[in-house]
């Protein structure tokens, strides 16, 4: 599994999830991590040298991706992002942090 910089405790919490529901997130999260380090084309390294501002953004944008995933796992009934796309919030807190090259 992807070693995500959102551990699954403080998903939790934020999300207000179950515990019984620990294995599921446990996998939202690193969906929702790859997703967000492709978009960026980071590797956890790159995570790990960023800027403080720049780690908490990624961790937000993580938590709001996992979030979606495991609130609405079926359906983007909010029309939050077109097909291979992002969702609009994750994008925003990601957008300047994207090497201009690869938009």
């Amino acid at each position: 599994m992807i070693d995500s910089p959102l551990d699954l405790c403080t998903a939790r919490e934020a999300l207000r999830a179950s515990p019984e529901d620990d294995f599921i997130l446990e996998r939202y999260i690193a969906a929702a991590t790859a997703a967000v380090f492709r978009y960026l084309g980071w590797k956890r390294e790159d995570h790990d040298a960023a800027s403080p501002a720049d780690q908490v953004s990624v961790e937000n944008a993580i938590l709001i991706l996992a979030g979606h995933y495991y609130r609405s796992p079926d359906v983007d009934d909010a029309g939050a992002f077109s097909h291979g796309q992002l969702p609009w919030m994750v994008t925003a807190a990601l957008y300047q942090m994207r090497d201009p090259a690869m938009a």
